[in-house]
């Protein structure tokens, strides 16, 4: 998710701030040559510095701070979806970390940006309303609940 959001980053600052992106690049590659020329070694350093080098440089990443593990986990399911285009998103025992108003919240951010999620458990859990049970026995027999 990380290299794909410095794609997008890049690709923003290549088509909406390119003048701006050149003007820090240049002022790199003067402080850099004076770098280099005040050095007892003989050194070289690329020219070419990307968009991306920047923004690794500058350690970009989707911050941490929430107040809780479903919004944490919203904003996740959200990233998800922008940055990843993805559309189907599986978990593995979602139930015993969140109670039932931060899955109802959960659930109505999935309704509303159309993801699906698919939560595998090893154990049926109580439902809640939105919950589709799909449940495979060891004779492979299939039973669908819906609530």
């Amino acid at each position: 998710m990380l290299s794909k959001l410095y794609k997008n980053l890049s690709e923003t600052i290549s088509e909406d701030y390119a003048e701006e992106f050149a003007s820090v690049n240049q002022q790199i590659l003067c402080f850099m040559d004076k770098i280099v020329n005040t050095s007892a070694y003989n050194l070289t350093f690329d020219i070419d510095f990307p968009a991306a080098g920047l923004i690794k440089y500058c350690n970009v990443h989707v911050d941490s701070c929430y107040h809780s593990l479903a919004e944490k986990f919203i904003d996740y399911l959200r990233a998800m979806k922008t940055i990843c285009n993805t559309d189907i998103v599986f978990v593995l025992n979602l139930k015993q970390y969140f109670g039932i108003e931060d899955l109802r919240e959960i659930y109505k951010h999935c309704f509303y940006t159309k993801t699906c999620l698919v939560n595998l458990e090893g154990i049926k859990t109580n439902p809640i309303e939105g919950d589709r049970y799909i449940i495979v026995d060891k004779d492979l027999c299939v039973l669908d609940l819906s609530y």
